[in-house]
């Protein structure tokens, strides 16, 4: 796989299969061009959603295993950690809670793929550890982790955590208030959570049923017990703090059937307005 330019795959061939090497050098000439960018990288993961026959309306849970578990995911973490505005904004991430050391001590990055952020977390330094939370790791994803003992990939969520990263998880899952409550409770009274949302149609595995959240993720937030203490600078992500409140499930369910209900009213007039006012709205 010899590519040139700004667009270079640092890729040990020992730690995948033969099936994955040829998928990832595949799927490599089907870029075609030598500097990619996002577009083109999540043109490419829908090329993949397609071919394994999934509907974002309706996904079949054994299929979505085989999409994430697709060398595609790969290919995409080598394409971000290339990629100067993505670093940029896991650096942003990774600098609040350098600043926050004393009270930061035990951190997990949700869905957190090839280990990328996990990892430059992890080199803040030894009293910082570092779990990666993702069902989908790869023995090459674990092997960049042979160096880094304060970083580790789990199965499980484990004990209280002071910290937990969800960067681009809950547009990808079909119950994603289900699973912010699982975040939430792994995190300590008074821990932190960064999330970062993209509760758009920029790519067929944002499932349509997330969208409504753009417009009341705070809100839903709020309700589940966390509050928003402002946005992570320098990234597109935002910092919440588990409070005591406890979480009341019907009330939460009503406001999700509202939030849906809700949806198309506020998407003409928001189309508009980004259409008006493009790069105005994160």
């Amino acid at each position: 796989m010899d590519e040139e330019a700004n667009w270079k795959i640092n890729l040990d061939t020992t730690l995948i299969t033969d099936e994955q090497s040829r998928t990832i050098e595949a799927l490599v000439g089907r870029l075609g061009m030598n500097n990619p960018q996002q577009e083109d990288i999540w043109r490419l993961m829908d090329e993949v959603w397609d071919e394994i026959g999934l509907n974002n309306l309706k996904p079949d849970q054994k299929m979505l295993e085989q999409f994430y578990s697709h060398s595609v995911w790969v290919l995409n973490s080598l394409f971000i950690e290339q990629d100067t505005l993505s670093m940029s904004h896991r650096r942003a991430i990774r600098d609040w809670i350098e600043v926050r050391a004393d009270e930061i001590r035990r951190v997990v990055d949700f869905g957190g793929g090839l280990g990328t952020l996990g990892i430059i977390i992890g080199d803040v330094g030894d009293h910082i550890s570092v779990d990666i939370y993702e069902p989908y790791s790869s023995r090459f994803a674990q092997s960049r982790l042979q160096q880094k003992e304060n970083v580790q990939f789990i199965k499980e969520l484990v004990g209280s955590y002071d910290c937990l990263l969800a960067v681009d998880v809950l547009e990808h899952v079909t119950d994603p208030l289900k699973i912010l409550d699982e975040m939430a409770k792994s995190v300590r009274p008074a821990g932190y959570l960064i999330i970062a949302n993209n509760f758009s149609p920029v790519i067929k595995c944002h499932l349509p049923g997330t969208f409504h959240l753009r417009f009341s993720f705070r809100f839903l937030a709020r309700l589940m017990g966390l509050s928003r203490l402002g946005p992570c600078v320098g990234s597109h992500a935002t910092v919440y703090m588990r409070t005591p409140k406890q979480v009341n499930w019907v009330w939460i369910r009503v406001a999700e059937k509202i939030s849906k209900v809700l949806y198309y009213p506020l998407h003409v007039p928001y189309f508009f307005y980004r259409l008006l006012s493009p790069g105005q709205i994160q």
